[in-house]
């Protein structure tokens, strides 16, 4: 069996690659973190290396372009004699290596393309200038080229089937998730369920609710302060008992909501709604400002969904807008459209 590398990146990506692969794969694999991976879920896995945004997004492109190839064969000799899964906008560690794309998110590809990373990757893509070139040349195929389209990029791990021109001619898997977990053998899934820290205890208490708020990280994205961030949710909760309700923060939202809202339930757990989804877990009610992961449990359950209406201005970047887009997305996802 051949050496692996994940780039996780998100929750999402880690969760889809913990399911495609085998417990053996899992455990031998090769994990480059950042913050976006809870603490306590990297230190769940035996080989990682902690890649510090701090630092990444401080340094000088061009010193750090240098120092990359200099010293990546030292540092980190692993992306040097294995495949390569996960996002791929490390481009000063990935530069010169095949990856094979996993999907940041269900139609991640129609997502991406409505926020102003699209707009500069077709700006720098179509770009003649003299500094561009060079760029082009000194920081590798994947700077300027993300979610898949540097041609570096070998294969593509998907929920659904994509047709795009930017990605012809590599290779598409479509992995249906529930089945992966499905047909899993039993060590591999308590070998997730150990990751996430999940018991039948615990999902068993969360089934006792009956709303479940799906918070999002606006302030982590600098779009609000964490008290703006609270102030919002609390506004939404007025128009629900507090009693049925079960909080669940984005993966990047740090916000302590347990002082905020003294009788609500908090799963303080990192896990995506699609895997909890998948685990079976079923509410009466979805609540969120904006997120299409309030579809995870189908079109069947009722969506709160409050967009513009708790802040002005808070939507920003790429992303759902509406519930009828999300809608919308969710039934060409699942070949309804």
């Amino acid at each position: 069996m051949k050496n692996r590398v994940c780039f996780p990146g998100s929750l999402y990506v880690f969760t889809f690659y913990l399911l495609m692969s085998s417990k053996e794969e899992i455990l031998s694999t090769t994990y480059f973190f950042d913050k976006n991976i809870k603490k306590y879920l990297r230190e769940k896995m035996p080989h990682t290396y902690y890649i510090d945004d701090t630092k990444w997004y401080t340094q000088n492109k061009w010193i750090h372009s240098l120092y990359s190839i200099l010293m990546n064969r030292i540092k980190y000799p692993e992306l040097f004699n294995s495949d390569i899964y996960g996002l791929d906008f490390r481009w000063n560690l990935l530069r010169g290596h095949k990856v094979n794309y996993i999907e940041d998110g269900p139609l991640v590809f129609d997502i991406w393309e409505t926020g102003p990373m699209y707009e500069e990757y077709v700006r720098f893509r179509d770009s003649k200038s003299l500094k561009d070139n060079i760029k082009k040349c000194v920081f590798g195929d994947y700077f300027g080229y993300p979610v898949a389209t540097s041609n570096m990029v070998t294969d593509i791990y998907t929920t659904a089937s994509v047709e795009k021109t930017y990605v012809e001619g590599k290779k598409k898997h479509v992995v249906d998730l529930a089945k992966a977990w499905r047909d899993s053998p039993q060590d591999k899934k308590d070998l997730i369920l150990s990751i996430f820290d999940i018991s039948n205890e615990l999902l068993s208490k969360m089934q006792t609710k009956k709303i479940i708020l799906l918070t999002q990280a606006f302030s982590d994205d600098k779009f609000v302060t964490d008290d703006e961030q609270i102030e919002i949710y609390r506004k939404i909760l007025l128009n629900y008992d507090e009693n049925d309700v079960i909080i669940k923060p984005h993966p990047r939202d740090n916000i302590d909501y347990v002082n905020s809202f003294h009788n609500v339930m908090l799963f303080d757990k990192a896990i995506t709604m699609q895997f909890l989804a998948i685990l079976g877990v079923t509410f009466e009610r979805v609540v969120t400002v904006s997120s299409s992961s309030a579809l995870s449990f189908g079109l069947d359950l009722p969506v709160d969904w409050y967009g513009y209406k708790v802040h002005p201005g808070i939507l920003r970047g790429e992303g759902i807008r509406t519930l009828e887009a999300a809608i919308e997305n969710y039934q060409r996802a699942h070949g309804q459209k």
